[in-house]
């Protein structure tokens, strides 16, 4: 790239006094115990309870834009307060469901809270024609349906949805620009006077029609994020720099902006993403969490860490549907933001192929080496070969995004849902003819008593046939249930900036989305198939241990043998350590996963959902070890899993070069949804020009090796130990849990005990 050494200079990274004034502000908030608004709040009453729910719910939208406390803080430039609530705590939202609704989700396990988010809105498509095109976009439809008269009431009552939700957000921004007028005038200082009127002048433009210049850009993109955000919509941000750059590029051709002015605008708006952050002990819970029913399903949060996740998840770089480099000055610029604030927010991925400039890779790992568990890296040539080969078009493939955490989906054109399986768990029922050893109740199907086995090939059959079973359940419950969410939880607004559901007048939740992608995720791989290679060695090669004597160890915790469990664990060989004879079952385990969900996929041809694969575990990797009981790879009952698809805890013991090499040799190709290698390095080794370039090279073998999705986090084991003993000395340490970062003196001493152990194995 030409002249790319004129955004990266230093004073980029320096923070300004507005910013320094608004970031202690925010530092010092974060000790706060921060105002709820909205509970108690109903849109019910005897008219509207004669209205469709899909309407009734964007009253119930209209009512909190229109309602919703607003604030502008001093010196700030973008403005615009999300109301509180997180995926962990929930938010009130008002009442516009009749209880005999509410009833009927009930019994198919869905709520008015059902509201998954995950999806990316279709920012270049709303930045292109402003909420005033949607609008007109939707009276279009309408009255388009009115002429032919074919009475499908759905669709107009979708439309009308889409209208209200449109006005009410241009109600937002005018309440904004009212506030900013009035304050101007009270204002004393005749500089901030003047910014008050431009930001009052900006509101009363964006969202409703498209902005100009890169500060309306901004402002236009904050006011839809905190207007999802207020409304249970815990939505990405997806490709910020490719859809925001046009305008800065715009600006600087012009001359209308600096670099510096531009910096200092991206700054305040990192500063915005975080303003809900608080400590752990200052958070409520609400009624109940976010998308805690998805239909069909149950599914359980690890409340207690899920305080400060909002899915903010931002993604950087990477090429142009065309195939040319998208690196930007934009890309450097959220960059220095990550570098120069010690926040969690947003959650930021940098994506590599194989024309992206040096800098790129510089700048990044700077970054993570400061610690912070960010940018996360993706890797471009296996990802898009990977969607393209489950059926995105490449000029879709290249322009791919993350959701909330890291799983890939296509930006503006995709509804996206994932789905846990427990490997350790179907290994379990395997070796237990189909029951748990926690619970004591059948989970799964009837297979052989372990006894019988004369073979390490039946092992494989058993817990073939229980994965097998698993699959087949998940996705018919899946298929039975689609589209349950419309009856409940339709999200209008959302659904209006996403591809194809306004053609088709659908909802997201009916299927009116491009495509729409469920992913199937292996949880504890690592896990599984270190038990495997010990039950193959230990029980039928070498047969230092009967497989009696391994059920009963099983069965009882390994209380009273210690020394058959330290067998099991030093004397087979762990995944993530460069060693053949373990990484070729976890390559066998995950062409039979990927060829099985294509066949119960295939049982539904007439379906909407396309099913996709993935590795991953995101913070349940606490959850679902207390699940499980004991397993062979020497793990204790309840014990935590290894994160996504990293390596068992304290096996990696060849080293993070034998884990990525370990890694590789996956078919990662069939894995289109993703599937994080989570490492942790200690920063005492990435010290100076020296560990720089070690970490660059470490990077750099990684994408040659064609790894597709890896995150960093550098920190001590003994700054970590220190912080657990003295958390308000070290509230700034910060690192990646699952798919996104927190604070480490947040999170419970079961999460903080796998940080250390994880940096331990590395060390």
């Amino acid at each position: 790239m030409q002249g790319i050494s004129s955004y990266v200079r230093p004073s980029l990274l320096q923070r300004t006094q507005r910013v320094k004034k608004l970031y202690a502000k925010l530092k010092e908030e974060m000790h706060t115990k921060k105002k709820v608004w909205g509970g108690d709040l109903s849109i019910l009453n005897d008219e509207t309870r004669k209205l469709p729910l899909i309407i009734r719910k964007a009253k119930a939208f209209e009512k909190v834009l229109t309602e919703m406390p607003i604030q502008i803080n001093d010196s700030e430039l973008i403005v615009g307060v999300v109301r509180m609530g997180s995926v962990g705590t929930g938010m009130p939202f008002p009442e516009y469901a009749t209880e005999e609704e509410k009833l009927k989700a009930a019994s198919k396990k869905t709520s008015t809270r059902s509201v998954w988010g995950h999806y990316v809105p279709g920012y270049p498509k709303l930045l292109s024609k402003g909420l005033r095109g949607i609008k007109e976009e939707a009276l279009q439809h309408l009255e388009k349906l009115r002429q032919e008269g074919n009475g499908n009431k759905e669709k107009e009552h979708f439309y009308q949805a889409v209208v209200i939700c449109c006005e009410a957000v241009k109600k937002l921004s005018h309440r904004y620009a009212t506030l900013a007028s009035e304050l101007a005038e009270g204002e004393v200082s005749p500089v901030r006077r003047e910014e008050l009127r431009k930001i009052s002048r900006i509101c009363q433009k964006v969202p409703y029609h498209p902005p100009e210049s890169f500060h309306e850009a901004l402002q236009f993109f904050w006011f839809l994020h905190l207007t999802f955000h207020s409304t249970l919509n815990f939505v990405p941000v997806g490709r910020f720099d490719q859809y925001i750059y046009p305008f800065l590029k715009k600006d600087l051709e012009k001359g209308k902006i600096t670099l510096e002015e531009a910096q200092e605008l991206v700054d305040c708006l990192w500063i915005k993403f975080n303003e809900r952050s608080q400590m752990k002990d200052l958070t409520e819970d609400f009624l109940d969490p976010y998308a805690f029913h998805l239909g069909g399903l149950e599914v359980t949060l690890d409340k207690k860490i899920l305080h400060q996740l909002w899915l903010q998840n931002m993604i950087l770089g990477g090429q142009t549907p065309q195939g040319e480099d998208a690196t930007n000055p934009l890309t450097f610029l959220c960059l220095n933001a990550v570098q120069k604030f010690e926040l969690t927010n947003p959650t930021v991925t940098v994506r590599f192929f194989r024309n992206s400039p040096k800098e790129l890779l510089i700048k990044t790992c700077e970054i993570i080496r400061s610690g912070g568990g960010m940018p996360a890296i993706f890797n471009d040539e296996i990802i898009v070969p990977a969607l393209e080969k489950s059926g995105i078009p490449v000029e879709d493939a290249r322009d791919y995004a993350n959701d909330g955490c890291w799983e890939t989906l296509i930006p503006g054109k995709t509804e996206f849902r994932y789905y846990l399986m427990n490997t350790p768990l179907c290994l379990e029922l395997s070796l237990n003819q189909g029951y748990s050893r926690l619970r004591k109740r059948k989970e799964g199907v009837d297979t052989p008593h372990p006894l019988s086995f004369v073979s390490f090939s039946q092992v494989m059959d058993s817990f073939y046939r229980q994965l097998d079973y698993q699959i087949e359940k998940l996705i018919s419950i899946i298929v039975e249930f689609y589209g349950c969410l419309y009856e409940i939880a339709p999200v209008p607004f959302l659904s209006s900036t996403i591809d194809e559901c306004m053609e088709r007048g659908l909802d997201i939740t009916q299927g009116g989305a491009k495509y729409i992608m469920h992913a199937l995720l292996l949880m504890g791989l690592s896990h599984t198939v270190d038990s495997l290679a010990a039950i193959k060695k230990l029980v039928f090669e070498e047969k230092l241990v009967s497989m009696q004597e391994l059920l009963e160890a099983l069965d009882n915790d390994f209380r009273g043998k210690e020394n058959l469990r330290q067998l099991l664990i030093t004397r087979s060989p762990k995944y993530g350590n460069d060693d053949d004879y373990v990484d070729n079952i976890a390559k066998e385990v995950l062409t039979y996963f990927v060829r099985s969900v294509q066949r119960h996929a295939q049982a539904y041809p007439q379906r909407k959902v396309k099913f996709y694969t993935g590795v991953g575990s995101f913070e349940f990797y606490v959850l679902g070890g207390k699940m499980v009981g004991a397993t062979p790879d020497g793990r204790l009952s309840m014990q935590p899993f290894s994160s996504n698809f990293s390596p068992s805890l304290g096996q990696a013991i060849e080293g993070p070069t034998s884990t990525v090499n370990s890694f590789a040799k996956m078919d990662l190709i069939d894995l289109p949804t993703g599937s994080p290698l989570d490492l942790s390095l200690d920063k005492k080794a990435l010290k100076g020009e020296e560990g720089l370039e070690r970490l660059m090279a470490f990077v750099q073998s990684f994408l040659s090796k064609k790894g597709n999705m890896l995150t960093i986090s550098v920190n001590s084991v003994e700054e970590l130990r220190r912080a657990q003993k003295e958390p308000d000395k070290y509230r700034h340490l910060r690192v990646r849990v699952g798919g996104w970062q927190a604070y480490f003196v947040d999170l419970t001493k079961e999460h903080q005990d796998h940080h250390i152990a994880r940096l331990e194995q590395y060390t």
